[in-house]
């Protein structure tokens, strides 16, 4: 359950709120299970803070301060995270469907299993984040760095993957049907495992590396 104190001194709005986090540096915001739904977090320091399971569809967390947070379970359905910095979080199952993630900083974090399904990931970072089985349907991750991510079991169908770099990824398992490619960055990836690859839609070259084993090689 979440601590009521850091729930009602939350809604007394970022201001107060930020105040609050600079007075106790050490204390971890426990909002658990809360219901924050288009709730005003912009420039929020959420830094280290739970909001395991906390429900933030509509809400507002652009240029909020969300490193380390715990953000496993929690649902972000049309959330706003224009400019955040989420590196070295856990969005474990968070569902994240049709959110804006534009400029987002996402390094080293845990998404197993989230669902960013028709969200706007422009220009995300998430080099050496944990990308397992991640649900990317239709998302729009153009000119996102996916570099040094764990890509297994990810669903990229009918994805913006347009200037996007894909280096040195382990893609077993995932789905790349009808996504979209161009001036796409691939190097250091064994394609023998990736589904899809034949309905891949190419609108443009794109470079293909070092260390690429393409599908139809038995070595």
């Amino acid at each position: 359950m979440a601590d009521q104190q850091h729930l009602e001194l939350l809604k007394q709005g970022g201001t107060a709120w930020n105040k609050w986090r600079d007075m106790h540096p050490n204390i971890r915001p426990d909002l658990t299970s809360t219901d924050l739904i288009s709730i005003d977090l912009r420039n929020a320091n959420l830094r280290g803070a739970s909001l395991v399971s906390a429900v933030l569809d509509n809400a507002n967390l652009s240029y909020a301060d969300l490193r380390g947070a715990n953000l496993s379970f929690a649902s972000f359905i049309d959330a706003d995270f224009k400019n955040a910095t989420i590196s070295y979080a856990n969005l474990t199952y968070a569902d994240c469907s049709n959110a804006n993630f534009q400029g987002v900083d996402l390094r080293d974090s845990i998404l197993q299993g989230a669902t960013f399904s028709n969200a706007v990931l422009k220009g995300v970072d998430l080099r050496g984040a944990d990308l397992r089985e991640v649900d990317f349907r239709c998302a729009d991750l153009q000119g996102a760095d996916l570099s040094d991510t764990d890509l297994r079991g990810t669903d990229f169908h009918g994805a913006n993957l347009l200037s996007v770099n894909l280096i040195n990824v382990n893609m077993k398992g995932a789905n790349l049907a009808h996504a979209r490619i161009g001036n796409t960055i691939f190097s250091g990836i064994d394609f023998r495992e990736v589904r899809g690859i034949e309905t891949i839609k190419q609108e443009g070259p794109s470079s293909i590396g070092k260390n690429v084993i393409p599908p139809d090689s038995s070595a």
